[in-house]
């Protein structure tokens, strides 16, 4: 038993170390357990989410919706999605309710007990299940977990109830259904053959299915490998066959239409297209009419990717937030209703992800682009407000100032962004400049403090 102990042990201490920072590695960044448990408790204040939780594979799309706005102070994980919480039992109670977590417990729990109860620790084999039963359910406790740990899981619980039931353990017991035709005699059962009548249409009727549904498997599986293929060989042909690479990710998108992130790709591209026809002066060139048109075109079918995206995953702020930039770009080059779908978009966005202090910034500076000076402040201290330590709210608040001639103010914000901005950067010398200029147009006053105009 010690040995199986220290085997599953080192094992785990492995596992942990990887996650740990070192003076070379930063480590893996993890969920707080504070940010997770948060999140976990708003799900169960819905009694549908509660119960059931929000679905499989969905954690992203939550943590988007319910994460706290303090995560946004740390420079290291603010800007990342988590795929999963904190931890594997938090996840699975936010991702499947408290039914999956009492389920998955119950699983892992109730084998320990039996392993426990039967004293069979004393056998070699039994003891290392034991303890690699034990330790991943600690590790689940401990970390979010990969899919070959929860394999791993599945094989110990399941090798857990071959070795008891071997043992003659009474926590383990039989469930036997008769698939066949004929009436056979088990060993194992306590029923005659004559009181067991075949069940004829339920071997078939399993046939059929299992046929169905693996045909319907591999049809959806043959079809999303042949698209990443596509999409893989179109990154491989993007810079010296553009033409290929173009149709080649339409390919993929043909081939597996249900994938939302295939029409994002195929959108940027359609974007990257018009902007290249609306461009002037390189090499001299002006935009034709023809380019008009086409440009047109080309706009249209990023929007309409775009939105395809949007109704595969109208949950997932990705889509919005993809959308909401193409239509920003398009308003750039004045594409009729680009303006409306670009607010809209962002509105949408920003509810999918209220803390998200990005889609603040990218909002308010459209509206400063779009010259309402009101909405652009209103917007970037909603950004400021939830990221008061990051440089770029401050300096675009500044520059709105600036545009409307409150240079006090717009010095003020000039200053505060440069609290927040590395002395040695690029950035740090455009904000000398900027405060420079700002200086010399407030030479006697007194520039008030952020905290003061708000």
């Amino acid at each position: 038993m010690l040995a199986a102990a220290i085997i599953i042990a080192s094992g785990s201490a492995f596992s942990l170390k990887l996650l740990l920072p070192t003076s070379d590695n930063r480590g893996v960044l993890l969920l707080p357990y504070s940010a997770g448990w948060s999140i976990a408790v708003d799900t169960l204040k819905t009694p549908k989410t509660a119960i059931l939780g929000t679905g499989p594979d969905t954690f992203t799309q939550v943590y988007s919706r319910l994460k706290p706005s303090s995560l946004n102070l740390d420079n290291n994980i603010w800007t990342i999605r988590f795929p999963s919480s904190s931890s594997e039992l938090l996840n699975i109670l936010t991702t499947t309710g408290v039914l999956g977590l009492l389920f998955f417990a119950l699983s892992y729990l109730k084998t320990i007990r039996a392993l426990l109860k039967e004293k069979y620790l004393s056998d070699p084999e039994t003891a290392f299940l034991m303890a690699g039963v034990l330790s991943t359910f600690l590790l689940f406790i401990l970390v979010p977990s990969s899919l070959p740990a929860q394999v791993m899981g599945i094989i110990l619980l399941i090798a857990s109830a071959v070795k008891l039931k071997l043992e003659n353990s009474h926590s383990v017991k039989d469930v036997q259904l008769n698939l066949s035709t004929k009436q056979v005699t088990s060993a194992y059962s306590e029923t005659p053959a004559k009181d067991r009548p075949g069940l004829p249409v339920l071997p078939w009727l399993l046939t059929v299915a299992s046929v169905v549904l693996l045909a319907v498997f591999w049809n959806i599986a043959s079809r999303t490998y042949a698209a990443n293929l596509a999409i893989f060989e179109a990154s491989q042909t993007v810079k010296d066959n553009q033409i290929k690479s173009y149709n080649k990710q339409i390919e993929a998108s043909k081939l597996d239409p249900t994938d939302p992130y295939l029409k994002i790709n195929l959108s940027q591209t359609y974007l990257a297209v018009t902007k290249s026809l609306l461009t002037t002066g390189q090499e001299g060139k002006t935009v034709t009419d023809e380019d008009k048109q086409k440009a047109l075109e080309f706009a249209n079918q990023a929007l309409n990717e775009a939105k395809a995206a949007a109704d595969l995953t109208p949950n997932d702020v990705v889509v919005w937030e993809n959308l909401a930039g193409i239509s920003r770009t398009l308003a750039g080059y004045g594409i009729e209703g680009s303006v409306d779908w670009t607010l809209a978009t962002y509105t949408r966005a920003i509810s999918l992800d209220p803390t998200n202090p990005t889609l603040r910034v990218q909002l308010g500076t459209f509206y400063f682009q779009m010259e309402d000076a009101e909405m652009a402040v209103r917007v970037l201290s909603q950004a400021i407000e939830l990221k008061p330590n990051w440089n770029i709210p401050y300096y675009n608040l500044g520059l709105v100032y600036k545009s409307v001639k409150n240079y006090p103010r717009a010095l003020a914000y000039m200053e505060e962004a440069k609290k927040y901005t590395q002395t040695d950067s690029d950035e740090m010398k455009q904000l000398d400049e900027v405060i420079g200029e700002l200086k010399a147009l407030v030479p006697k006053e007194t520039a008030p403090t952020p905290t003061e105009t708000k």
